[in-house]
């Protein structure tokens, strides 16, 4: 198969890019030049060329451009197909890349070094760094740096990530150099954990060696991240064991708890609690979401259950129960709980509080998700009709369907006892299902059940508007992924985004419910309906203007903010509606969004300047041009 860099594409990128180099002298207009060539997909496979004579000529002209269109491999397109190479560091590449790494290194420009490092030092098997140059290379520089500003620096171009990995001798060496700056690096770079790690892999010569020098938190750092499942249960069960006080043994057993194992730790703290009792329930009950109900050894999150259970610790099975259990057996705990004659009211509606809540949740950068026990139908029929006001605040999240269960009991005792709270909580879901393919009548049933009852009631215009703005506000936010297909599918979704747009303008409130609400389509649905050509549409619109005004600089999907212009276009029917906003329209041109639809505000614009041309600014002002006598 034929190298890219012999292909004649790479020869004609390489001309057109030396052809721009000494024609175009001008940095800013070479770099919008360039901004049209790397929308050749072959672009990146020259970087090799172009990235050193950019940086030679103007580092700080050129470095975003660098950084945003850096590759070291080609996209080669093959038929339907694409193939990607790697570019070698080789011959008259290697002659470039070498130079321009050293210049590179000399001016410390981090983000660009660990780029060009990672292409230098790449793997033999085409992906990742060569890990033992990579070790080497690091502790060989890190030694070298004279000072401790030096050694920060080279420790940070040789953070590449958490998957370069340092060895044993490699990291002691950085210890020893300054173990101050390099603890934490050599934290960040130990090698990952598998999945069932009961080999004792730790680095004991390390550990050693910190104890040693008085380094403890480094050593016991070293250990929880490091020590195998069998070793750590042997040696806090020991601890346990012991006649240590409980606030000492707590504190030994925070310190060695095991970090990055994926393990069932159930079966230890069983253990635990056998040995030591309630001393160690504090320690437990932090950890509990290292207990599963999935281990191949047993159901240790119900083992955990039993134990409390037989010793009396009620808050403490309610937590396991929460947290770690499967479905079946948190029903039949509540259950239990529910129909447990020898409680009074008051402790029986406190445990019931405990039975509610998140059991597990995932934090991330920007977004983050959580689980919750769901509660079996006829079970939260029986507490829905107990404590009507627990299911519709605590427990509300423990009832909300699911792929498998609908909640329809629930649904319609709630809607024939005028629980509106409760009925359009479930009335909001059952409005997304059926999105995908073709369901069935158990997905979309219960939505058509809902539509039939909010006909039957035959309701005003206005009475209508704010019942359906009352479901659609319940809607969270990404819960419509296929709208059209929804649409389709959904009568009540039909009814309330579709078929009812002329009874929102009855009712003001209810439309700006809708403008605030979660749901994109939520929000969308608004702007159609105040973008109507309608008296109402104009007042509400200018009523809503603060709101509707940050949709010309906040981000949204194209569609939507065609949908926004239309509410907005109403908003500025008088003057000070137009001055408001015409004044941000202006601003958003500055926008550097390219999905921005420029063409709908520019028609925005337009629209208000021929509707108030006492607004426009001299640059703005018409112009006719008429031919010369």
């Amino acid at each position: 198969m034929p190298s890219f860099l012999d292909s004649a594409d790479a020869r004609q990128l390489q001309q057109t890019i030396d052809w721009h180099l000494a024609n175009i002298t001008n940095d800013t207009e070479l770099t919008q030049r360039l901004e049209g060539i790397a929308t050749n997909r072959a672009f990146g496979g020259m970087c090799w060329y172009w990235g050193p004579k950019l940086y030679a000529r103007n580092r700080v002209a050129f470095r975003s451009f660098v950084l945003n269109h850096f590759s070291d491999f080609a996209t080669v397109p093959e038929g339907q197909f694409t193939r990607v190479e790697p570019i070698p560091w080789a011959g008259k590449q290697a002659t470039a890349l070498d130079a321009w790494f050293d210049e590179v290194d000399r001016a410390d420009d981090v983000p660009l070094f660990r780029k060009l490092y990672a292409w230098k030092r790449r793997d033999r098997r085409g992906w990742g760094v060569d890990a033992d140059q990579w070790c080497a290379d690091v502790a060989r520089r890190f030694a070298a740096a004279e000072t401790p500003s030096r050694r920060a620096r080279v420790l940070e171009k040789f953070d590449l990530g958490s998957w370069t990995h340092l060895d044993e001798a490699s990291a002691r060496k950085l210890y020893d150099t300054d173990r101050t700056l390099a603890t934490p690096f050599i934290l960040k770079h130990l090698p990952h954990r598998p999945w069932r790690d009961n080999a004792d892999k730790r680095w004991n010569g390390l550990m050693r060696h910190a104890e040693s020098l008085g380094d403890r938190g480094f050593a016991m750092s070293l250990y929880r991240r490091q020590v195998p499942l069998d070793r750590w249960r042997e040696e806090t069960l020991a601890l346990a064991r012991g006649p240590m006080p409980q606030a000492e043994l707590l504190a030994a057993l925070e310190e060695r708890h095991p970090e990055g194992l994926w393990s069932d730790l159930g079966p230890a703290y069983v253990a635990l609690l056998e040995a030591r009792g309630t001393e160690v329930l504090p320690y437990v009950q932090k950890h509990l979401n290292q207990v599963g109900a999935w281990s191949m050894l047993g159901d240790s999150a119900l083992s955990l259950a039993k134990l409390a259970k037989a010793r009396g610790w009620v808050d403490f099975r309610i937590a396991v129960l929460v947290k770690c259990a499967r479905g079946k057996a948190y029903n039949d705990a509540l259950e239990e709980t529910l129909d447990d004659r020898s409680l009074d009211e008051a402790e029986r509606l406190r445990r019931l509080a405990l039975f509610s809540g998140v059991s597990r949740e995932w934090n991330f950068l920007g977004w983050g998700f959580a689980s919750v026990q769901q509660l079996e139908p006829p079970l939260a029929l029986k507490l829905y009709e107990r404590y009507p006001q627990l299911a519709r605040t605590q427990f509300k999240a423990h009832l909300t369907p699911a792929w498998a269960e609908t909640y329809t009991e629930v649904f319609e005792r709630a809607w024939a006892t005028g629980d509106e709270e409760l009925a359009d909580h479930l009335a909001s879901r059952y409005l997304t299902r059926g999105m995908w393919g073709k369901p069935d009548a158990k997905q979309v049933g219960p939505a058509e059940r809902v539509a039939d009852l909010l006909v039957a009631l035959k309701l005003e215009p206005a009475a209508f508007a704010r019942r359906a703005a009352a479901i659609l506000t319940k809607v969270p936010a990404y819960a419509v992924r296929d709208y059209a297909n929804l649409i389709r599918n959904n009568r009540l979704a039909r009814l309330l985004f579709e078929r009812s747009m002329d009874d929102y303008l009855d009712d003001g409130a209810a439309v700006r419910d809708l403008v605030e609400g979660s749901e994109i389509h939520v929000q969308r649905l608004a702007y159609r309906v105040l973008g109507r050509r309608d008296e109402r549409a104009y007042k509400l619109a200018k009523a809503n203007l603060d709101i509707l005004i940050g949709t010309l600089l906040r981000p949204l999907h194209r569609e939507t903010r065609a949908q926004a212009f239309g509410a907005l276009k109403n908003a500025a029917h008088d003057e000070e509606g137009a001055r408001r906003v015409l004044t941000k329209a202006r601003e958003a041109f500055a926008l550097p969004d390219e999905g921005y639809p420029k063409e709908g505000l520019l028609g925005l614009v337009a629209y208000i300047l021929a509707k108030h041309p006492q607004l426009a600014e001299p640059s703005e002002a018409r112009v006719v041009y008429r031919r010369a006598a």
